[in-house]
């Protein structure tokens, strides 16, 4: 966004402005010579008045120019981290430098609004291992998990803020929304368990395994996510849903171990790193370092 321009100016040589050739006409009179002068040399041609002139000219300008382009740009300077960081993570600075409840609750409603729910959740649990009662945090932790599909979890939280603080129509609110998301999951497994076991590859699998992940059903979904490396021992996704599934239920070195299956598997996928960086984080946290 262009918060103003500035106006142009002209260009200077110094302090002063460049002033361009004058085109007022020279009066006849002017250009004339006096009655006393020396007689006049005879006319040259054309060419050598003007036309030699104005290729000299012509040639000298690129020169010219660069010289005074080198003269008068200013030179650049590099923009201080600090300035090129974005407010977010200027927040996340301030937040983490002096953590207060309401700072870490305002930190997870910008990584929610920013598509973060993963950093969300873990702000949220360092708040609520600080203050348990805290039906704003609960809220923002139910929306955060049915971000992340992970719709069981989601329902529990905001059941718990409800009940902590039942007079606030937007925990009720989420609550409808996490419950509403659980249904339509609820829904999509009974139909896939209508489909002829003929018909079952690995991307039912693959999807058949992630609504049971939505639901919380952490072991139900490994079986499933398992009965896809059987059916494909390189598949990166079934090892990456495999150490999510494993992380929630805090098995976080045979989390770690799955993610390097999915990494070693598939190098150029970015979700692996991330998980394994995700696992260590929540086991650091839960050891309480």
């Amino acid at each position: 966004m262009i918060l103003y321009m500035v106006p142009e100016t002209p260009a200077t040589h110094g302090n002063e402005a460049i002033k361009p050739p004058s085109t007022e006409p020279v009066s006849q009179a002017e250009s004339a010579p006096a009655p006393d002068a020396a007689p006049a040399s005879p006319p040259r041609s054309f060419f050598w008045q003007w036309g030699l002139p104005l290729v000299i000219l012509l040639m000298a300008f690129p020169f010219f120019r660069l010289v005074y382009a080198r003269q008068s740009a200013p030179e650049t300077q590099a923009v201080p981290s600090a300035l090129a960081q974005s407010p977010l993570s200027l927040m996340e600075e301030t937040v983490h430098a002096h953590p207060t409840p309401d700072g870490r609750l305002a930190l997870s409603r910008a990584y929610i609004d920013g598509h973060l729910p993963g950093k969300a959740v873990d702000e949220l649990q360092l708040l609520l291992a600080e203050s348990p009662r805290n039906a704003a945090a609960e809220s923002n932790l139910c929306v955060a998990y049915v971000q992340l599909q992970n719709n069981e979890d989601g329902v529990k939280a905001c059941t718990i803020a409800v009940a902590l603080d039942p007079t606030q129509q937007l925990y009720k609110n989420n609550l409808n929304w996490a419950l509403d998301e659980r249904s339509k999951v609820e829904q999509a497994i009974a139909a896939q368990d209508k489909v002829a076991p003929p018909a079952r590859d690995t991307a039912f699998y693959l999807q058949y395994a992630m609504n049971w992940f939505r639901l919380g059903n952490y072991a139900r979904a490994i079986a499933v996510w398992r009965q896809v490396l059987l059916l494909d021992s390189r598949n990166a996704e079934a090892y990456n849903g495999i150490g999510t599934c494993l992380t929630l239920q805090r098995q976080y070195d045979a989390a770690i171990d799955s993610f390097h299956h999915a990494e070693e598997v598939d190098p150029a996928n970015p979700l692996a790193r991330n998980n394994i960086a995700w696992a260590t984080r929540q086991k650091a946290l839960s050891s309480g370092h």
